[in-house]
């Protein structure tokens, strides 16, 4: 039996993390008493971004597909099928190997089925407390890519080229004040303009702590330059105008607030590493394709 663009199912099976289903087709065929269903849709799931780091963003698209719990479907184990000798999930992800994607693992399949893709069965114990469903022990599957964002054009964009700007505070020492003053301005304003180009997240990125950890710098050192060349009367200090020795106390400030910039993205970069193998080590199989439901459920 065929149908098409019916919402149709045999097996009572959810995508836990869908927000929409778009049916194309249903097929059903008995062969010597088994029975083989096989649906097609296009659904739209929800995805797991982590951008905490940025400009180093790591992006996890899950499928979680489980029963509903009905016609005693709690009693059926739901294991993933994976290649023939192997532990490696049987799934098809040409389309995430082709550079013109979006979401891109690479060309080579096999280190991409090994490091990027994991599949593996869950076990939900909700013998005792039910959470508002059926009380039992339930088995999914969830099938998890893994994709990293390319941080090259993020950490020029946001990273190098705030650190280049930083340097043009050099010149305020030989400018006059109100000069000096417009340039910090500029300086500043170029950051917080490069703030609303971020990406949305409820956290404090990498790059926007940089961002404005570079602006205030700059007005904070325009504020001392002002301080040091002018006199409480108003007055421009002459000893002070263009001086050798403020122009190699502002060179070593910026030369620390450049190495200063560089260990804390240092340090973000290696947390970020560390998350990767956090995340992937949560999805690793605890014995035979199976899982931690609960180590995976706090992220996913």
């Amino acid at each position: 039996e065929e149908r098409y663009a019916e919402a149709y199912r045999i097996f009572p099976y959810c995508i836990f993390n869908s927000l929409e289903e778009s049916p194309i087709s249903w097929t059903y065929t008995n062969t010597s008493g088994k029975v083989y269903e096989r649906v097609e849709l296009y659904t739209r799931v929800t995805m797991v971004r982590y951008r905490r780091f940025h400009p180093f963003e790591l992006y996890l698209l899950p499928l979680k597909v489980g029963t509903d719990g009905t016609f005693k479907t709690g009693l059926i184990n739901l294991k993933p099928k994976v290649k023939p000798g192997t532990c490696l999930p049987d799934v098809d992800i040409g389309v995430f190997s082709k550079p013109t994607s979006e979401l891109y693992v690479g060309r080579d399949l096999q280190s991409a089925y090994a490091d990027t893709v994991y599949c593996n069965m869950m076990v939900r114990d909700l013998s005792d407390d039910a959470l508002g469903n059926l009380k039992g022990v339930y088995t999914r599957v969830y099938t998890v890519f893994f994709f990293e964002v390319s941080a090259w054009e993020n950490f020029v964009k946001y990273i190098v080229m705030s650190v280049v700007l930083l340097q043009f505070t050099l010149f305020m020492v030989s400018m006059e004040v109100g000069d000096m003053v417009s340039l910090a301005l500029t300086l500043a304003l170029t950051k917080v303009a490069t703030l609303f180009t971020m990406p949305d997240c409820t956290e404090c990125l990498t790059s926007e702590r940089i961002l404005i950890g570079h602006a205030l710098y700059e007005l904070v050192l325009s504020c001392l330059l002002g301080y040091a060349k002018v006199d409480p009367v108003g007055h421009v200090r002459d000893e002070y105008a263009g001086s050798t020795l403020m122009l190699a106390h502002v060179f070593i400030l910026n030369i620390l607030a450049t190495v200063t910039t560089v260990a804390i993205v240092a340090r973000d970069y290696w947390q970020y590493q560390r998350l990767k193998v956090a995340v992937k080590d949560k999805l690793r199989p605890l014995h035979a394709n199976v899982a931690s439901y609960e180590r995976v459920d706090t992220d996913i």
